[in-house]
């Protein structure tokens, strides 16, 4: 998806990687930016660096990988500033 942006910055002195993404909420309809509104969302992101098939993955929560199961993604809920 165009719309979606990701930046990956790599800092060698530390050792650090650091990914950040922005999702527009159009990306994500049905769902809407309401107070109140409870939701479930994960990621899931697979490092390879030796090409062995990913050897190595980071995930928010469950329900990606090993299976679809969106009942075990993280709750977050809307509020106000």
């Amino acid at each position: 998806m165009k719309e979606i942006e990701c930046q990956i910055k790599r800092n060698d002195n530390d050792r650090v990687t650091n990914y950040e993404i922005a999702i527009p909420f159009s990306s994500l309809a049905p769902l809407k930016p309401q107070t109140g509104k409870i939701f479930g969302f994960s990621f899931v992101v697979l490092d390879d660096d030796i090409d062995a098939g990913q050897e190595y993955r980071m995930e928010l929560s469950g329900g990606i990988c090993g299976g679809k199961a969106p009942s075990k993604f993280k709750k977050f809920i809307f509020t106000e500033k």
